[in-house]
């Protein structure tokens, strides 16, 4: 790939919640970019096959959670097809994107960990959060793309935004635009942060910026 860091296409070494969490990041970011809009080859794992393979997934985990033989047997069956569903449908990505890497990069797989620089992973808080009025008691957000972070956090409070108690609960998103808070307040005035989510972890918070909800 021209030198550029290997995305990793596994789920291998993640335990299961972590791998439900990992394919549907990657399921959300695929479905909802245009470069994956037209019809998919044939030949490749359909994207209604893959979600399909994540609600499986998920499915069978809560159901293998009474430690029934046969259940826990069938999780692991689950397990397999995600596993092999989540590298064919990365594979057939690396193909759509090879005219622009850079939207492999947004789609949310990770680095493997062989081209990882050894140096210290800098934790970088988004730049730039931009604020609009969707629906009625809708805001969309967006801020520039953040090299390195797997997803973005929101957060947002009507009260003083220097108290950190203030600040309610997060909310995870899979894109760095179109990111939505619904059922605000009309007339009421909401101060937002953003941050990304490593692999080490959470960065730094954004800057502040406010808008009224309508």
């Amino acid at each position: 790939m021209d030198g550029r860091p290997m995305p990793n296409l596994s789920l291998r070494g993640l335990k299961d919640p972590e791998a439900v969490h990992q394919a549907q990041l990657v399921y959300t970011n695929i479905s909802t970019h245009e470069a994956f809009q037209h019809p998919w080859s044939p030949y490749a794992v359909q994207l209604v096959e893959y979600g399909g393979s994540i609600t499986n997934m998920r499915d069978a985990m809560i159901a293998a959670a009474t430690r029934d033989t046969l259940k826990l047997a069938h999780c692991v069956s689950c397990r397999k097809k995600l596993d092999s569903d989540y590298y064919y449908v990365g594979r057939y990505a690396e193909i759509v994107t090879r005219a622009d890497p850079s939207i492999l990069d947004s789609l949310g797989y990770p680095m493997a960990k062989s081209s990882v620089s050894k140096g210290p992973v800098q934790l970088l808080a988004p730049h730039s959060p931009v604020l609009k009025h969707g629906s009625t008691g809708c805001i969309v957000a967006r801020v520039d793309k953040l090299p390195g972070a797997r997803s973005i956090e929101g957060q947002y409070t009507t009260g003083d935004p220097t108290v950190e108690a203030n600040w309610g609960k997060h909310f995870p998103f899979g894109t760095w635009h179109d990111m939505v808070f619904s059922d605000l307040i009309p007339g009421q005035l909401y101060t937002f942060r953003f941050r990304g989510i490593f692999v080490k972890g959470p960065g730094p918070w954004s800057v502040v910026v406010t808008l009224m909800a309508i």
